[in-house]
């Protein structure tokens, strides 16, 4: 993995730095005494590298995750950090798909193929259940498969873009994505789609495109662009393969869970800006003569924009819901109505 030489191609300020009024401040010692800037916390161990442009420096970045993020201080002139989280839920994520899986086999098993269909319908994505008041079906929906290539393919594609979404969103990012994207997914497919439907393509589209957010929201991360249009490029050539004649492919999921995945990135996402403090010695009660100046990577965005944010996401989601659920009632009815008409 590549490494970033820079997050915004410059420390935010200059030789001269302004104080909180914005006037120039003088030296090292007299621009830490106008305005302290925050701690950052020690190095320790991260994610594992993974594709350019992901993190900076990544043979050890920053394992915790609070609210905002910061990365360890850095000298001025040396590779800068991006705070991240280990990545957890999403094995957590892909655990539960497999032993969903696995229970359907088990009832296959014991009790019958029979027995084992009604497992499958009695959480999958049927319209006219859904109309019925069982909205859990939107939900559970995400944890089935049809098939082990079906299983195999979205596993495969969750252990590949969920460690990379979860290690800079944080997990309180990544499962807000994941859980938004698959409803909005089965609300798309609600509102467009007669066909039962399963999986968790919806929510994994959803990461993608909260990716593709982030890399948009720092176009100064090295290599930013060219990851934004690669991922761009796979989420088109999955709803073109999608629109291909005989598919069995719900693209509607798909727009659905990456719309939302997208607007997410862009918004509860980090973004990432560089400041310049002093290093002091822990427990110091003065600003020493030689502190040095260092940078350190900090996400800007605050809690209350992530909040709202997610709000707003959470109840545009359920409208897509509802206007589904209204559709295919009216859709029932003029079926009601017109087998009533038809009679003799």
């Amino acid at each position: 993995m590549d490494t970033l030489s820079r997050l915004l191609g410059g420390l935010e300020g200059s030789e001269s730095a302004a104080g909180p009024t914005g006037e120039p401040v003088g030296d090292v010692r007299a621009q830490w005494e106008a305005a302290q800037a925050q701690g950052a916390p020690p190095r320790r161990q991260g994610t594992e590298a993974g594709n350019a442009g992901r993190f900076l420096d990544v043979d050890e970045v920053q394992a915790g995750g609070g609210d905002p993020r910061t990365g360890r201080q850095t000298a001025l002139d040396e590779a800068l950090d991006i705070p991240t989280v280990q990545p957890r839920l999403c094995y957590v994520v892909l655990a539960m798909n497999l032993a969903v899986y696995a229970a359907g086999i088990g009832i296959a098993v014991a009790q019958g193929n029979d027995a084992s269909n009604d497992f499958f319908l009695a959480l999958a994505k049927v319209n006219d259940s859904v109309v019925a008041g069982e909205y859990y079906r939107l939900l559970t929906a995400t944890a089935l498969h049809a098939g082990l290539l079906h299983l195999g393919l979205n596993c495969a594609a969750l252990a590949s873009v969920g460690p990379q979404a979860e290690a800079v969103l944080g997990y309180a990012g990544f499962a807000t994505v994941y859980l938004l994207a698959g409803l909005a997914g089965s609300g798309a497919s609600l509102l467009a789609s007669d066909a039962v439907t399963v999986g968790a393509s919806g929510a994994i589209f959803g990461l993608l495109g909260a990716l593709g957010g982030y890399f948009l929201r720092n176009p100064k991360l090295q290599g930013s662009g060219r990851q934004a249009l690669y991922i761009a490029g796979v989420a088109a050539l999955n709803i073109a393969l999608g629109a291909t004649q005989g598919s069995l492919i719900d693209n509607s999921g798909h727009l659905g869970g990456l719309a939302v995945g997208v607007a997410l990135g862009l918004t509860i996402g980090p973004r990432w800006v560089v400041r310049r403090e002093l290093d002091i010695p822990p427990g110091a009660l003065a600003v020493p003569d030689d502190a040095r100046e260092v940078a350190v990577v900090v996400d800007a965005t605050p809690a209350w924009q992530r909040a709202a944010a997610a709000i707003v996401a959470g109840a545009l989601v359920l409208g897509v819901i509802m206007a589904g659920v209204l559709l295919r009632s009216q859709v029932e009815k003029g079926r009601t109505g017109s087998g009533a008409c038809e009679k003799p």
